[in-house]
């Protein structure tokens, strides 16, 4: 195991090892949470058909519109990449069924999010609505319709939870 050293290493290794490399023909990649483009150079250089979306009208970059009502048409993505934005929504329901909404058949929602210990929970940013575990995330995504092909815990190399983060990918049919 790598311990990276920022959030964008480790973000960017996942992508890489469970999607970016299983992929030939790269089409569009939706980033949800996109904020300042964070991830819109790196993933770019992979060859990815970038789009951002955030809510918030400062950003400059995409689409800005709120991720529980996605303006794209229905089946029109190839990847949904959400890396520490779904805690943030007060709806993860709504959230994943507007995600497969815009996914094409066969498409892939790859996520990033917080691991669900105390510290994480109760005492970091009080802008997250739902920390949940990998099992907890499974049951979700299974819900809404979505396949998951891999979901797991990276610690980083650390001893403190509140570093630790659960990814997950998951397939439209």
């Amino acid at each position: 195991m790598v311990k990276y050293n920022n959030h964008r290493e480790l973000v960017l290794s996942e992508f890489k090892d469970m999607i970016d490399k299983k992929i030939d023909i790269k089409t569009s990649l939706l980033d949800v949470g996109s904020n300042d483009g964070y991830f819109a150079e790196p993933l770019a250089a992979l060859g990815w058909k970038y789009i951002g979306l955030d809510a918030d009208p400062k950003t400059d970059l995409g689409i800005k519109a709120d991720m529980h009502n996605i303006p794209l048409s229905d089946n029109t993505i190839q990847v949904v990449f959400c890396s520490h934005t779904f805690e943030h929504s007060d709806k993860p329901v709504r959230l994943l069924q507007e995600f497969y909404r815009v996914l094409k058949g066969g498409g892939i929602l790859f996520m990033v999010t917080p691991y669900p210990c105390d510290r994480q929970i109760f005492q970091m940013d009080k802008t997250h609505w739902f920390v949940l575990s990998d099992k907890q995330l499974g049951r979700l995504l299974y819900k809404t319709g979505f396949v998951p092909v891999d979901i797991h815990v990276n610690k980083n190399e650390s001893e403190d939870p509140a570093d630790w983060h659960v990814v997950c990918v998951a397939n439209v049919m």
